[in-house]
């Protein structure tokens, strides 16, 4: 018998003007695993479009449907890439501009739509501070393994 798993992981990180502020590790929640599968078999057809970011502080559960305390929520570079080195890896990045998603951050998420939707990944980190006339970059990677 063979015996095989598909796992979801990956690393959020921070970036400012000046460099990398932080990784993060992410975890993909049940809803979506749900939407992963779904997509795979046609059912969904959404995509993830925006990313979060907030100030809650509790940890990650499989069963979050969102953020403790959201904040800002953008519209993604692009709704997702594969890595061209590693086709196993999805890209997703959104840039937080001047004066969005401003406070002491400590998680953030992946979801299907500008308002609601389903939450597919959160994570959560130590304080990032975010100025009015900050700019931070997000890049989010979820390996399929």
């Amino acid at each position: 018998m063979i015996l095989d798993g598909i796992k979801a992981t990956g690393v959020v990180s921070f970036y400012d003007v000046s460099g990398k502020l932080l990784d993060s590790n992410n975890t993909v929640l049940t809803l979506g695993k749900e939407w992963i599968a779904q997509r795979c078999t046609g059912q969904m057809t959404s995509l993830v479009t925006h990313m979060t970011v907030g100030t809650g502080t509790s940890a990650v559960t499989l069963l979050d449907t969102g953020l403790g305390a959201e904040i800002a929520r953008v519209a993604l570079a692009q709704a997702g890439a594969v890595n061209p080195s590693n086709k196993t890896v999805i890209r997703y990045e959104a840039s937080f501009a001047e004066g969005v998603g401003v406070g002491p951050l400590t998680e953030a998420g992946l979801f299907t739509a500008a308002v609601g939707g389903v939450c597919v990944a959160r994570t959560v980190f130590p304080v990032k501070n975010k100025g009015a006339d900050d700019i931070f970059t997000v890049v989010w990677e979820i390996t399929i393994n």
